[in-house]
């Protein structure tokens, strides 16, 4: 026999008369619709069997509804004087507006479930605090709200002290009713509302595991759920999800309130959103995961500096081991001869959260000295600087070729070319003065191949800005590429220089600079060797497949072509004693190419001359984008 047919716990009432069955407590539970008891209005009577809440069907603020305990609740006699009366009118003024509004929401939909606490009368001299959690059922084909009011009165006074003193603590807070079906919470602080993102009505008299989602891994919960069937404390960190659907992590801590008999009758809940440590900490194992097979150094300080991992590369670049390494500062391996005023500018800016990026001397356990490329990120864990993670590359070989090349530039454009304008100089006396025309032919030839060095100290400056852009990141449009043309045509007006784009000219390439230094040599070489009347230089851009990650330049002149010993010398990619080229211009042209990640080909050109093919990388379009 059903004795309370609007129970809320969700279980089966198998009660029927002549009409059929009264009632099925799953339905109301979950918002189905429910039948009307044809003895509505009459008091159900109570044998004890059963717990259960307060129960009130209502609309328009009319009860219309009330089962047995909210009667009770009431100490009313008759469950029957209540309907028809006004649900507000035992409400205190506060409470009243709240419930109201909740009443609102629900009938509109913005919620399903909505729970507050307040303040019901009794009498004119008791009230009782209650939580009262409501929810929209059909009710004889109408929507109405059934909103079950559970009685919090009995919460002893420690626990309205603890959750006064944390009401605006900055972790979140929960108490959840034990001895209730499916443990609702039944208060939740300031902080709890502002980590999940949810209304503290939509919170309240649901059980706390409406924060999981599809990513929310069992065992924690059932850590959980263990120590709540024994009574214990428990600490977990699990995912959950904000109402936005975001997930955090949350470490919960849960710690048992009992009454005077031991019997555990509240859960005091502690959620604290610690995700940022989460991250730093998954982030840290895949930087260490990655640093122990990195070719380069990196390693791990705390705030202070002091080291707290180093990856093997470390150990192998500094000859430290990781154990001499960790609990030392950077000083360990610095360079004395290291100007202290960059460590003063790396520290400020770390310090103020900020990455620095610089290069630094530093010194082996045995005493080398090695040149460093170093870039520090402060890791920020709630505002704070917690840990700053450091790369080092050895950039010693290139800092070495760097100063062969300054070396090379400084003595080949300025101590040899000075040599040959001397010998230019006699060379030209030699040539008025003397007068058998032998002589005059070897002071032409002298000349000549002056003239021929000259060229070729001058390259070495553009070998050395090949190598200063061969890092560089900085694309170039294709149409810019005229602008190249242009100054050919200037510097060799007795040439005809040709330009044809037949793709999208603002394609880009990576690197462009090197294209640009490329296509000048090749101009240059096509005209200045040229033993032809006109000099003609045409070049093409195309491409194969729209879908090619490439476009094709093709260069082409009317002079004599590469002899073949000279393009085998570029292919083989290797000058020997026995076998090397007249010059260098072909070696700048092929090495700013590859360097910018293109290939070179050569071919024939009919009726005369020599093709240049260039296969050029193209920047993606969201590369070139950003």
């Amino acid at each position: 026999m059903c004795k309370y047919p609007l129970a809320y716990d969700g279980e089966t009432c198998s009660e029927t008369n002549e009409t059929g069955p009264i009632c099925r407590r799953d339905e109301v539970a979950s918002g189905k619709q429910m039948r009307r008891p044809p003895t509505a209005g009459a008091d159900v009577p109570d044998d004890g069997s059963e717990r259960h809440d307060p129960v009130v069907i209502h609309a328009n603020d009319e009860i219309v509804y009330a089962n047995a305990a909210f009667a009770a609740l009431l100490a009313e006699q008759s469950r029957t004087a209540l309907v028809g009366t006004p649900l507000s009118a035992r409400l205190d003024s506060d409470s009243r507006e709240l419930f109201s509004t909740q009443c609102e929401r629900l009938l509109g939909g913005d919620a399903t479930i909505l729970g507050a606490t307040a303040t019901l009368t009794v009498d004119e001299r008791e009230d009782r605090t209650v939580l009262i959690v409501s929810s929209v059922v059909d009710w004889e084909d109408h929507s109405r709200i059934k909103s079950t009011f559970i009685d919090i009165s009995a919460v002893s006074t420690s626990e309205l002290v603890v959750t006064s003193a944390l009401d605006e603590a900055p972790v979140g807070i929960t108490i959840a009713d034990m001895t209730r079906p499916d443990e609702p919470l039944i208060y939740v602080n300031d902080g709890f509302v502002e980590i999940t993102g949810y209304d503290r009505e939509e919170i309240l008299g649901q059980n706390c595991r409406f924060l999981q989602g599809e990513k929310t891994r069992s065992e924690p919960v059932d850590r959980m759920r263990t120590a709540i069937d024994a009574g214990d404390a428990v600490t977990v960190v699990l995912r959950n999800y904000r109402k936005d659907g975001s997930m955090f992590w949350n470490r919960v801590t849960l710690t048992p309130v009992t009454d005077d008999t031991g019997a555990v009758t509240h859960y005091l809940g502690y959620q604290d959103d610690v995700s940022v440590t989460k991250l730093y900490q998954q982030e840290r194992r895949l930087f260490e995961t990655h640093a122990e097979g990195a070719s380069h150094t990196m390693f791990i300080t705390d705030s202070e500096g002091k080291i707290e991992y180093v990856n093997p590369a470390f150990e192998r670049m500094t000859g430290y081991s990781a154990q001499e390494a960790v609990g030392k500062t950077t000083r360990l391996f610095a360079a004395e001869t290291q100007d202290p005023l960059v460590y003063e500018e790396l520290w400020e800016t770390i310090t103020d959260g900020e990455p620095w990026e610089g290069e630094l001397t530093n010194r082996t356990k045995h005493g080398e000295r090695y040149r460093v490329k170093r870039r520090v990120v402060p890791i920020v864990d709630d505002g704070t600087i917690s840990n700053y993670t450091v790369i080092e590359y050895n950039i010693t070989d290139e800092a070495f070729t760097e100063q062969v090349l300054d070396v090379m530039n400084r003595m080949l454009r300025h101590n040899v070319r000075n040599s040959i304008e001397v010998i230019e100089g006699y060379a030209a006396m030699l040539e008025d003065e003397v007068a058998g025309p032998g002589q005059r032919t070897i002071g032409r030839i002298i000349t000549e191949r002056t003239a021929s060095l000259k060229k070729m100290s001058e390259q070495t400056a553009t070998i050395r800005e090949l190598f200063r852009q061969r890092d560089q990141r900085h694309s170039l449009a294709l149409a810019e590429l005229s602008r190249t043309v242009e100054q050919a045509r200037a510097t060799y007006p007795e040439a005809t220089i040709s330009l044809t784009i037949d793709v999208d000219d603002e394609i880009e390439i990576p690197n462009g600079q090197l294209l640009e230094l490329a296509l000048e040599e090749t101009i240059e070489n096509a005209v200045v060797h040229n033993d032809s009347e006109e000099p003609t230089v045409d070049i093409r851009i195309a491409r194969e497949d729209s879908d090619d990650a490439t476009v094709h330049m093709a260069v082409a002149d009317n002079g004599p072509s590469i002899p073949e010993t000279e393009w085998e010398i570029i292919t083989a990619r290797e000058e020997t004693a026995l076998r090397h080229g007249s010059g260098i211009g072909l070696w700048v042209i092929y090495w700013s190419i590859t360097a910018l990640g293109g290939s070179v080909e050569r071919d024939e050109n009919e009726p005369r001359g020599t093709v240049l093919r260039y296969r050029l990388p193209v920047v993606a379009d969201e590369d070139a984008e950003s």
